[in-house]
């Protein structure tokens, strides 16, 4: 099996490996490495995560929206202006009409799948379903094709897992089924 190098194109592209070269070069001539200087827009964008997409109003909507998260425990609805304030956000969710339902009963903070802490509007049919608060300001994610393949491929494989379940879930029912228990 061979070993990846630094500059192998499978683990970095190719402004890393020649900021890598440079900087091996600059080394073995016994010479201080100058500091990178970004690119203008990259100085222009150097805010990183979700605010950097966000106008002002939207980042403070997403700030209260945080502070409003953290005032609650798991579980706990919320109450009065902070209830008014996420169903006024939920609603400029882009699929707001499916999160809402039914109606709306109350809006709970609790844990996604993953563990973190999110937003849930439960129906007045008793089901519930999370929302995303950066969805409802018209943030849109984006990813790096390489993540976004990788993704995909394993949405692929946890969809062909389900299917092999039911499959064989199935295969036991009517097994189950057709021997009877009178047999």
């Amino acid at each position: 099996m061979a070993v990846p190098t630094a500059s192998s194109s499978a683990y970095l592209d190719g402004a890393t490996v020649g900021r890598l070269e440079a900087l091996k070069q600059s080394l073995q001539a016994d010479q201080r490495p100058a500091a990178p200087q970004p690119a203008a827009d990259q100085r222009k964008n150097a805010r990183s995560g979700i605010g950097a997409s966000l106008t002002p109003r939207k980042r403070r909507l997403y700030w209260l929206s945080g502070q409003i998260k953290h005032r609650y425990e798991d579980g706990v609805a919320l109450n009065g202006a902070d209830a008014a304030f996420m169903l006024r956000l939920l609603h400029q969710h882009p699929r707001s009409a499916a999160k809402v339902g039914a109606g709306v009963r109350a809006i709970v903070v609790g844990r996604f799948i993953s563990g973190s802490r999110c937003f849930f509007v439960v129906r007045t049919d008793g089901t519930c379903e999370d929302f995303s608060v950066p969805r409802c300001l018209g943030v849109k994610r984006t990813r790096s094709p390489r993540i976004a393949a990788a993704m995909a491929a394993f949405r692929y494989e946890l969809i062909h897992r389900m299917y092999q379940l039911r499959t064989a879930t199935a295969r036991r029912v009517v097994q189950a089924g057709t021997e009877g228990p009178g047999e």
